[in-house]
């Protein structure tokens, strides 16, 4: 879980280093301050709120955390997340469930409209303080003990996050029938199986059906959501965010949960088409937040001169804002896309065994029969999110360079 969920302490944090102004740090210098001095006084407390907002983020998920306990843990690790599953799955006691993931959503909201209340919900997803300068973090000053100390520690906990992934593909390479690790020869035996295989051709299919109908709904929702709210009054501000978001923060097993209940008695599940429906619920909150992002750099007067020329706000949205806030549209896009093509939970509950997904397949693979064609399709799977990445990039910076 420490693997998973590391992220969400890095991205807040990397954005509240990158908001120190460098002017305070050249001013510290001047005055005679050591390094310590300068980390103690300016630094952590200009990073204190990224610290706080990314163990906020990482305990509110870990609380209803499912896949990773499911697959490593056992009964004397036994989480409420899989309790809830096990009740609903295997005991048929919805009630209990029901019960548990009430418990589980009140204990998610205090501690999330604490944070929203005490730092504010922006600290979520940006950092504090002022914007500083472009130049790398302390760009004149040499690394001293302290810098490589800390350069050790970002490259020990790049290795950690990256090597299960470098270990995939030459497992996924092997020609055992068992998950080894190096391989004792190699050959694409376990890819050929993952093609012929009608099972996985079949989930990757579902997969895509799930990701078409989530990314345009998501894209549709979540841009509306953000541009509606950055023109309501500031005081109804946070609390709209805060609805927005919540999808989000919140575990998931409670939104699979109340989607099951909520779909089920209306004999639609088992559609890839319903689950992405579905998951437009959960890829939403992504497309509010880079769009929410793009909208704060929009300079207002722009659409305020096409609206006073006598544009319509249709035309002004088209020829004005949409190219402004574009970049932000598409990330959100591609978060979006990801989140529903690599969802398992969702999965989980609102599929059955014709509409599965990948993701869904994958996990019944790890956790009924040991078959290395899992690890095929997971060196498949991320070479493909890392395909989408670097699409995106390329595009977003030729939209940047060509405004």
């Amino acid at each position: 879980m420490t693997h998973v969920l590391m992220p969400f302490v890095i991205l807040p944090l990397y954005a509240s280093f990158r908001n120190i102004d460098q002017s305070l740090i050249q001013a510290a210098e001047g005055l005679g301050a050591s390094p310590l001095a300068i980390g103690r006084r300016i630094i952590v407390p200009l990073t204190a709120p990224g610290v706080i907002a990314g163990a906020t983020i990482v305990f509110m998920n870990a609380l209803g955390y499912y896949i990773t306990p499911a697959l490593m843990g056992g009964p004397g690790q036994s989480m409420i997340a899989m309790l809830i599953a096990d009740n609903i799955n295997s005991d048929l006691n919805w009630g209990l469930a029901a019960a548990l993931s009430v418990v589980l959503l009140v204990s998610t909201l205090v501690l999330f409209i604490v944070f929203q209340r005490v730092f504010g919900l922006e600290k979520l997803f940006s950092g504090s303080g002022s914007r500083g300068a472009a130049t790398p973090f302390g760009p004149s000053r040499r690394r001293s003990g302290g810098g490589w100390l800390s350069a050790t520690a970002g490259f020990a906990i790049l290795l950690f996050l990256i090597a299960p992934i470098i270990i995939v593909f030459p497992m996924s390479l092997g020609t055992s029938p068992f998950l080894k690790f190096p391989p004792d020869s190699y050959s694409l035996r376990w890819f050929e199986s993952f093609f012929s295989d009608p099972k996985w051709v079949r989930s990757i299919w579902n997969s895509l059906k799930a990701a078409s109908v989530a990314t345009p709904l998501s894209v549709v929702l979540g841009s509306a959501a953000a541009i509606g709210v950055s023109r309501i009054r500031p005081s109804f501000r946070p609390w709209l965010e805060t609805v927005f978001i919540l999808p989000m923060v919140m575990p998931v097993i409670i939104l699979a949960v109340g989607l099951f209940y909520l779909l089920g008695p209306l004999g639609v599940l088992g559609s890839p088409f319903t689950l992405g429906l579905a998951q437009t619920v959960l890829c939403a909150p992504y497309v509010f937040i880079t769009v929410r992002a793009a909208l704060r750099g929009f300079d207002p007067s722009l659409e305020l001169a096409a609206l006073n020329l006598g544009a319509s706000w249709p035309t002004m949205f088209r020829r004005v804002m949409l190219p402004g806030i574009a970049p932000g549209i598409l990330a959100g896009a591609v978060f979006a896309f990801i989140q529903s093509f690599d969802d398992v939970v969702l999965a989980l509950f609102l599929t059955n065994v014709r509409s599965r997904t990948l993701p869904r397949a994958m996990y019944e693979g790890m956790a009924h029969e040991i078959d290395p064609t899992i690890v095929a399709a997971s060196a498949l799977i991320i070479l493909f999110t890392i395909a989408v990445l670097t699409v995106n990039l390329v595009v977003s910076r030729r939209t940047s360079n060509a405004r």
